[in-house]
């Protein structure tokens, strides 16, 4: 099995898990080591931790440019593991499950469809 099969089947397993609620995530404000030595921004971070691994999932924001001088601001998900600081161990390659595992950790992480009821209810 390559590797990028091996990373597509870990992000589908964390999606699995996070969809039957058995992995839970956790908002990080401070983004800073997690995209440090990068041009990358990301407001918020979310971590899980799991068989004794963490993750880190946050959406990159960041320049791109087709000719060199018209730039424009373009995104990707990154899934990574990282120690116990928040360092990058390893970055997962983009793989096809990494956009869904992003929105429904979003959802979870913080508490969007709690807060919508609220307010319905209100």
């Amino acid at each position: 099995m390559s590797i990028n099969e091996k990373a597509a089947g870990t992000v589908a397993k964390l999606l699995h898990l996070t969809l039957k609620g058995e992995l839970e995530w956790k908002p990080v404000r401070d983004t800073t080591p997690l995209t440090y030595g990068t041009e990358d921004l990301a407001d918020v971070a979310y971590t899980a931790e799991y068989s004794d691994n963490v993750f880190a999932l946050y959406k990159a924001r960041f320049k791109g440019s087709n000719d060199g001088d018209t730039f424009y601001w373009t995104d990707r998900v990154v899934l990574k593991l990282v120690d116990r600081e928040g360092r990058t161990q390893w970055e997962f390659p983009t793989v096809a499950p990494l956009d869904a595992l992003y929105k429904k950790v979003q959802m979870q992480a913080e508490c969007v469809e709690d807060r919508l009821d609220r307010i319905l209810a209100a």
